[in-house]
């Protein structure tokens, strides 16, 4: 049994590995910490691997990293190999951008994008910037834990679900129409793909062959090229919303049925008295009235199905008709049903009520999740810190060395105190350990590294509006390395010269640093001796904008 930096936390985990390397008639296990627990359950001494006559940057900064031994290097020595460096940005944002950049220059210098690496420590907050940034810069990545975006037809179905548990509210159903997921055409046609069957997804994932890569941004900009062409109407809900505000409508089946017959009858009246002569009058009250007709064509029928909804019913229940709501009124209904078949298994509990069944859908529709590729040759890795046990990169990023963000605040349970704690049983965590493993974690992205470390920090809380400092770890690598701390405004000048973003102008000096058109037109018109410049000086609002 080979076990690689297997991390074993509780007790249960312990006596797992105890039964399983007891049968192994051999084992290896190579660990960066708990050694004590694994000499304790194989009964060997740990066998030290570092390489004592190691020379070079990150060999001082593993043998120094909170060390408390004192050494002196000759200053500037200490980086000339290149392999650490640390800069910072003014925001989260433009430091993921930043690192995007750092990126397309070590790969236009023969570093494989699958031999770089991003480590996360705060995964919810850089995600999706760094997602963002690479995207931009056209650098393919794999995500360990996927992607998450906003779904816009699991946000219209929602929004229907909460129509139809507030009485059929109009503002509840305007929000549905605001997201365009209307189908195009009569979605009472017959139609053998919207009568497909979805699977659930986790049966897809398990299919074995290549994922398709389809750009989402195009896929979900709009609906599907030319419904004329299939022999149907293509819809405009985009107006429907104020024909909802003219006829007045508020909630109740009754109520829309009569409103909207109400105003059609009104639109009538007025093209009736509109004058003959005037033929652009006429035409735009025909318009109108067309408009009308097909909002009430497709509203009440949804409308009806949303008010025949019981108040409590089992799940088989309700799976059946949110199956036919969503046919009806999605125009790519697969995500919702793929949502809606993982839960046919919970088809005989119940009764449940509306509102239970719109909490448990609600996570699971609001973000439309993609699980990464099956492989990630080729790809940047972007994971925690501790996805990067037993695994190694020539280039490792570690974004977010701010105080708040890197190390995260340790603090004592309010409900049982580490003194308590140790009472009980020395298997409860205290602050100690959780401060020992936010060291850990900076050792475990320092060890992932085999040629390089780039470190940064953002310098201003984008959200808050508020600055930021450095914390101690970021002052820690560069004394681990060189023997003292820095000061601090020599250590944020520095890091401060090593990102080109501004944040009053998004983009770096040199056009030949950007990552994509939008930083390249920000550099050119940022520059005074280049010809576009004189755009911004001579049109104030251009400038602004």
């Amino acid at each position: 049994m080979i076990a690689l930096d297997v991390r074993l936390e509780t007790a249960a985990h312990r006596a797992f590995f105890r039964a399983v390397s007891e049968k192994s008639p051999a084992v290896l296990a190579a660990v960066s910490s708990d050694e004590q627990i694994y000499e304790e359950i194989l009964g060997v001494a740990a066998e030290d691997l570092d390489d004592p006559g190691e020379q070079g940057t990150l060999a001082r900064l593993r043998k120094g990293l909170f060390s408390t031994e004192s050494f002196s290097v000759e200053a500037g020595s200490a980086r000339e190999d290149g392999a650490f460096a640390l800069f910072s940005s003014p925001g989260e944002g433009l430091e993921a951008v930043e690192i995007a950049r750092r990126m397309l220059k070590l790969a236009r210098e023969g570093v494989a994008f699958d031999r770089m690496a991003v480590l996360l420590r705060s995964v919810e907050r850089y995600q999706p910037l760094v997602e963002e940034a690479l995207r931009r810069a056209r650098i393919p990545a794999y995500f360990s834990r996927g992607t998450l975006r906003p779904d816009a037809a699991g946000r219209a179905f929602l929004a229907l679900l909460e129509c139809a548990a507030e009485k059929c509210s109009a503002s509840r159903f305007a929000e549905y129409l605001s997201l365009s997921q209307v189908p195009a055409g009569d979605s009472s046609a017959p139609d053998s793909q919207r009568d497909a069957w979805v699977a659930p997804q986790d049966e897809m994932l398990g299919m074995t062959e290549p994922r398709q890569e389809e750009d989402e941004d195009e896929e979900d900009s709009g609906p599907p090229a030319s419904p004329q062409d299939q022999g149907v109407s293509p819809r405009v809900p985009a107006r429907w919303e104020k024909l909802l505000v003219d006829a007045a409508v508020i909630g109740g089946r009754d109520r829309w049925e009569r409103r909207l017959k109400g105003l059609e009858r009104e639109f009538e009246l007025r093209i009736a008295a509109a004058e003959r002569d005037d033929d652009n009058q006429r035409a735009n009250l025909e318009r109108q009235l067309e408009q009308l007709r097909e909002l009430r064509q497709f509203a009440l029928p949804v409308i009806e199905q949303l008010a025949a909804f019981p108040a409590t019913a089992a799940w088989g229940v309700w799976l059946e008709q949110l199956g036919s709501l969503a046919k009806q009124t999605l125009r790519r209904p697969e995500a919702v049903l793929s949502v809606l078949a993982e839960l046919e298994p919970m088809a005989s509990i119940g009764p449940v009520t509306l509102e239970e069944v719109s909490s448990v859908l609600g996570e699971r529709l609001r973000f439309l999740r993609a699980e990464p590729p099956p492989r990630n040759y080729g790809r940047v890795f972007v994971g925690s810190i501790d996805e990067a046990r037993g695994r190694a990169f020539e280039v490792v990023f570690l974004p977010g060395l701010a105080e708040g963000l890197f190390p995260q605040r340790s603090l004592e349970d309010p409900l049982l105190l580490d003194q308590f704690r140790r009472e009980l049983t020395e298997l409860l965590p205290t602050r100690d350990d959780r401060v020992e493993q936010e060291r850990l974690k900076l050792r475990l992205a320092l060890g992932a590294a085999r040629d390089r470390l780039i470190a940064s920090y953002p310098r201003m809380d984008m959200a808050e509006g508020r600055p930021r400092v450095p914390s101690f770890y970021a002052l820690e690598l560069p004394r681990a390395i060189e023997g003292r701390l820095p000061m601090l405004k020599e250590f944020g000048d520095k890091a401060r010269a090593g990102a080109l973003a501004r944040i009053n102008w998004p983009a770096p000096v040199d056009t030949a640093e950007a990552i994509d058109d939008a930083e390249y037109d920000l550099a050119v018109l940022g520059r005074p001796e280049k010809a576009a410049h004189y755009l911004v000086e001579v049109s104030e609002t251009l400038a602004r904008s």
